[in-house]
């Protein structure tokens, strides 16, 4: 079984969203965690972050 993580930069093209966005998001919460992959690299999960992002859409979305 391949998982697939995401860097930074890769959530930042994806989602729309700055560095500094997603950081505030971590900190409050309200982001998925980021798993060590390394001593010095971290990454998330491309299905939490896809989850995530489905979610913050159906939340947003107006009717």
């Amino acid at each position: 079984m391949h998982k697939q993580f995401l860097r930074i930069d890769d959530l930042t093209s994806a989602l729309g969203l700055s560095k500094s966005t997603i950081y505030s998001l971590i900190n409050t919460g309200d982001f998925p965690r980021q798993i060590r992959l390394s001593r010095r690299v971290v990454g998330w999960s491309a299905q939490e972050i896809e989850e995530w992002a489905e979610t913050r859409k159906d939340h947003h979305r107006v009717d």
